[in-house]
């Protein structure tokens, strides 16, 4: 239990990090290279639900419809990678969820483990963080 409190207030850190940088330069392919890892986690666990461009739209059991995953920070006011990380993750979250658990179906069998989880969910909340620059309102 201490090892998983560590493990991902070690994200959280990471993500926290993440979340006040600028967009990639184009020259930095470090960068470029996680978002591009996040786009291709993304596209499959992701898009079935929420469509390969992110808009959303796919209605779950319960009538409710995935949402537009283009639009975080206009609906949030800004992207919060920690909160966006622990939703993906949904081992914190308490409250019924939907969606997968993605942090304990990455975390779960060899040779998984924490790491694996965080650095995927990392990269993903990484490509969720870029595509929000790609929809928002052009300013006037």
């Amino acid at each position: 239990m201490t090892r998983r409190i560590v493990a991902l207030f070690g994200v959280a850190t990471l993500l926290a990090a993440a979340a006040l940088a600028d967009s990639p330069d184009p020259t930095d392919h470090k960068a470029l290279r996680v978002i591009g890892e996040g786009r291709g986690i993304y596209i499959v666990k992701c898009s079935g639900c929420h469509g390969a461009d992110a808009r959303g739209g796919w209605t779950h059991v319960n009538h409710a419809a995935a949402p537009d995953l283009t639009l975080i920070a206009v609906h949030d006011g800004g992207f919060d990678a920690v909160h966006v990380a622990q939703h993906i993750d949904g081992r914190l979250l308490g409250t019924p969820n939907v969606m997968p658990h993605f942090g304990q179906a990455f975390a779960s069998g060899w040779p998984y483990g924490e790491g694996f989880a965080a650095t995927r969910i990392y990269t993903v909340t990484r490509y969720l963080d870029f595509i929000q620059r790609e929809a928002a309102p052009a300013e006037q």
